[in-house]
């Protein structure tokens, strides 16, 4: 039966604010909206959409290709992959399982690109089922919230290990949450699972480290709880040494060397200032105050127990560690999509509490959401891409390829130098610094690896290409005297250079 004039105007009444009626209908369609636009963005041909998303892309190529994860930085390829390994054996899976060839580098990108995609979906469906099942939110107001959260998302959670990250973080908080609302109801799952997930999560990224102590600290502290935190501190020690031997790769020093060493990219204030502070306050200011917000009166100004006393601890503890390592050099807004999550996920619950809130709270609760769904939609470039992108340009670096490894000849065992991202992508079994960003911004001017080998390399003719669109005297290949590469004749758009000995 459909509803007449007067019910139609009670659903739209600003009564129903802030997640009814027109609220519920601006953020779903928003929603629409950047879901098209991301599913879109997927098949563009711009080979980073957030994040330097070659670096990734080479790493899956290598896996696909039946390489290891994790190279010896300090040995050619001199490769550097700085994440831990979750995610590329999850892309690895889907990639086998349809066929994709690492030497298409467009196959790649897509299964990157959509791999992520589903999985930053998950965590949407997860935000629902934690408020809905957990935290005893509406359906209608727990899909406007999830729906907001996805909004929110960077970059990186659609071509990156971020999205599986976020995800199984977002587990890990919901068994927690789920632990401490039926404690004493299956309460041994929840907490062993809770337990085994923020380990996990470590070996997604290493931004997982939080969640261990982030949870033990509370069970400590705000619970009073030693001997279940000493009870929860075996099972992450045990889990983590179990997927520590099983993820390591080759070496547990050349694992090291990756994930712990590749990250050592140093404390820059400056790059704090233009990404952190001026991008990440601007884009999340709201959600900031919010959250801070609930966490100061549920541990505070009304302390409250179980749920939202853990809602609290969270959300300053993974505030104050997003500003913490966003101090590192290469920090991205990124960071706070953890907080940001836990933040809209929260907040019904809180506004929940004030059932009797009048109608100016509830339209400047409206106003808020409405403001973060703007500035989210506003900063980003999300159409950058479409009108960026150069089809051409994945041709060209294939017909290079083809011209040096068919007609000029690649010996066995010798690499090539290039500063172009694209033919990275397609010698990806043959170029020396695949990571180039990542040495020459941080590893070689903090001499965080040694680089003596491949100088040698060099002057033995194994790196007998250049490929560029620019001259060698322009190019900074980390103290390498490029005066012995000669230009040898142009292909595709590409100057190829050919090291002659003096």
């Amino acid at each position: 039966m459909s509803k007449g004039p007067e019910s139609i105007t009670a659903w739209l009444s600003p009564a129903r604010f802030p997640f009814s009626g027109l609220a519920v209908a601006i953020i779903m369609l928003a929603f629409c909206a950047v879901l098209g636009l991301r599913v879109a963005l997927a098949f563009t041909y711009w080979p980073d959409l957030g994040g330097v998303e070659p670096d990734e892309l080479y790493t899956i190529q290598r896996v696909l290709a039946g390489y290891p994860v994790y190279e010896n930085p300090v040995l050619p390829p001199f490769s550097i992959t700085q994440k831990t390994p979750l995610y590329h054996y999850l892309c690895l899976l889907v990639g086998r399982l349809a066929g994709v060839n690492p030497g298409h580098p467009y196959e790649v990108m897509l299964l990157n690109r959509f791999v992520s995609l589903g999985l930053s979906l998950c965590t949407l469906f997860l935000a629902y089922r934690i408020q809905v099942r957990v935290l005893d939110t509406p359906a209608r107001i727990a899909l406007a919230a999830s729906a907001l959260a996805f909004i929110c998302f960077e970059p990186h959670m659609f071509c990156r290990p971020d999205s599986l990250y976020s995800f199984l973080f977002l587990a890990a908080i919901g068994s927690f949450l789920a632990h401490l609302r039926w404690e004493g109801r299956g309460v041994g799952l929840y907490f062993y699972l809770a337990a085994g997930l923020s380990v996990l999560v470590v070996f997604a990224k290493q931004s997982g480290i939080v969640l261990p102590p982030l949870l033990l600290g509370y069970l400590a502290f705000a619970e009073k709880s030693r001997r279940k935190a000493a009870e929860g501190a075996v099972i992450m020690l045990g889990a983590f040494v179990f997927l520590f031997l099983l993820l390591k790769g080759q070496s547990a020093a050349i694992f090291i060397a990756n994930t712990y060493k590749g990250l050592q990219n140093g404390i820059d204030l400056d790059w704090f200032h233009q990404f952190i502070f001026s991008q990440s306050y601007h884009r999340f200011g709201i959600a900031m105050a919010v959250g801070l917000f609930m966490a100061a009166v549920w541990l505070w100004i009304k302390p409250a127990g179980g749920l939202r006393r853990f809602l609290g601890w969270a959300l300053l503890g993974t505030f104050f560690f997003a500003n913490i390592t966003g101090l590192k050099s290469g920090s991205t807004p990124s960071y706070f999509t953890e907080f940001v999550n836990l933040t809209l996920i929260a907040a019904p619950l809180f506004y929940r509490e004030r059932g009797g809130a009048s109608l100016h709270l509830k339209a400047f609760s409206f106003l808020l959401a409405l403001l973060l769904l703007i500035a989210n939609l506003s900063d980003k470039n999300l159409f950058a891409p479409f009108t960026q992108q150069d089809k051409g340009q994945f041709a060209a670096a294939a017909e290079a390829r083809r011209y040096v490894k068919d007609e000029l000849g690649l010996p066995e065992g010798a690499y090539i130098l290039t500063d172009e991202p694209l033919i990275r992508l397609y010698f990806y079994e043959n170029v020396l610094f695949p990571q180039y960003d990542i040495v020459y911004c941080c590893a070689y001017p903090l001499k965080v690896y040694d680089y003596s080998s491949f100088y040698g390399l060099v002057q033995e003719g194994k790196a007998p290409y250049l490929i560029t669109s620019h001259t060698p005297a322009e190019l900074e290949f980390f103290g390498l005297d490029t005066g012995n590469y000669h230009y040898f004749g142009a292909k595709a758009g590409y100057r190829i250079y050919k090291y002659t000995p003096q």
